[in-house]
């Protein structure tokens, strides 16, 4: 998954696609989960690109909700993240902020990581 975060960083949706796909494909029929959460906020990535608001915010939905029940804390920061972020830019800051700020002060180290730098930053443009 990390080759098709960076591959959707650099712009490349159609390549990141493919990687999101093949992921999706092979949790499917291995029942492997540790990955969803990350498939997941990545097709949620490309949605929002395509401008279908509606299915990006789904995908985070669910995202955030496998990661939780995983304890994946960092992954559920990454979709949490994306999910205030299109909050802020559908005009529903408040609910970006309820839902990002607790996972957000779950952490208490690494805050310069880029994960976190961004989760802030998302929590500023929200406020």
């Amino acid at each position: 998954m990390a080759a098709a975060d960076s591959l959707v960083s650099a712009g490349r949706a159609d390549l990141a696609l493919a990687f999101v796909l093949i992921s999706g494909q092979t949790i499917a029929e291995t029942e492997e989960q540790y990955q969803a959460a990350e498939a997941l906020r990545l097709r949620g990535q490309l949605f929002e690109g395509d401008g279908d608001e509606a299915a990006a915010e789904s995908c985070y939905r669910q995202s955030i909700d496998i990661a939780e029940r995983q304890g994946a804390k960092l992954f559920s920061l990454k979709a949490t993240t994306r999910f205030a972020m299109l909050c802020a830019a559908r005009g529903r800051r408040e609910e970006g902020v309820a839902t990002l700020r607790p996972i957000f002060e779950w952490f208490n180290e690494g805050l310069d990581s880029r994960d976190l730098v961004c989760a802030r930053a998302a929590l500023e443009r929200c406020n």
